[in-house]
Order: structure tokens, then sequence, then C-alpha cells
């Protein structure tokens, strides 16, 4: 008869393997996990250092902004108060502007000579009151006009003015 294992098989038994046998593939698995769980473990461990990297550079971000945040708030108070003291500056000379103004617009219509003030196109944009009074005009008559309309065009051309306004080339 034949012994061992094909023996009992052949009779139809089942029996337990070979010790050597079941001890080695057992050997194998139990050191095929352990290398699994030792992997998992080191990948377990390395996502955790990431975690611990990814937390830290989060946080060094978020102070970052913060300073951003508290430089931005210095700088527009800053920016504020430039605000404040050029709109003080502005209103200062706005108020100098029109007390000269009138300094000037007082001698202007003190004077007993006649005045006109003339801008590029030749209308009339001020006139004191020796002039408008002489001429026996209204101010507004001669305000805002042509010079053409205030005066004859005899003292016109004796002043060496044109008579009437000719078209400038460079108004196109």
């Amino acid at each position: 008869m034949a012994c061992g294992r094909g023996a009992r098989r052949a009779r139809g038994e089942r029996g337990p393997l070979p010790l050597a046998v079941s001890l080695s593939s057992r050997g194998r698995a139990i050191a095929a996990v352990a290398e699994r769980a030792q992997t998992l473990e080191q990948q377990l461990a390395n996502a955790r250092q990431r975690e611990t990297e990814g937390r830290e550079a989060a946080q060094q971000a978020e102070a970052a902004l913060a300073e951003q945040a508290r430089s931005l708030a210095q700088s527009q108070r800053e920016y504020q108060g430039h605000l404040g003291e050029l709109e003080r500056l502005r209103t200062q000379l706005q108020g100098e502007i029109e007390r000269l103004g009138t300094f000037l617009e007082r001698i202007i219509n003190a004077l007993p000579l006649r005045l006109l003030v003339l801008d590029q196109s030749l209308n009339v944009v001020h006139v004191n009151p020796a002039f408008y009074v002489q001429r026996g005009l209204a101010r507004e008559d001669v305000v805002n006009h042509p010079i053409a309309d205030a005066m004859p065009s005899a003292l016109l051309e004796e002043a060496g003015l044109p008579v009437t306004i000719p078209e400038r080339a460079d108004s196109e």
C-alpha cells in the first residue's frame, strides 16, 4: 500500500497537510501581511507628515495674509490722512483764488480807463464799468459777445483788430 499523501487521497481521506508545508505557507502569508502592514504604516506616517506640513504651510500663509491685511489697513489710514490734508489744502487754495479774483476784479473795476478782456476767439470775457458806462451799454450786452458787437468797426481798425473775426485754423 502506498503511504503518504497520494495514498490518502486515493482512498478519499483528507487530513492535515504535512506540518512543514503548512508552516511554510503560513509563514509566507504572515510575512506578506506583515510587509503589507509595514507598507501601510509607512504610507500613513507619510500622509500624517504631509498633513502636518500642510497645516504649517496654511498657518504660515494665514499669518502672511494677516500681516498683509494689517499693512493694507495702515496704508489706507495713511492714504485717508493724505486725502484729508489735500482736501484741506484744496479748500484753502480755492478760498485764496476767490479772494485774489475779487481783489483783481475790484482793481479792474476801479480803473478810470476803459478795459476789455478778450479770449482767444476775440470774445469779451470781462469789461470794466468805465467801458460799458462810457459806451452807454449794459454789462450783459458786452460780456460773452464778440468784440465787434461791443466796439464800432472804426475803433477796431484803429486798434489794429479785425473788423470781422476770421476763422481760426486750429479750431477745425
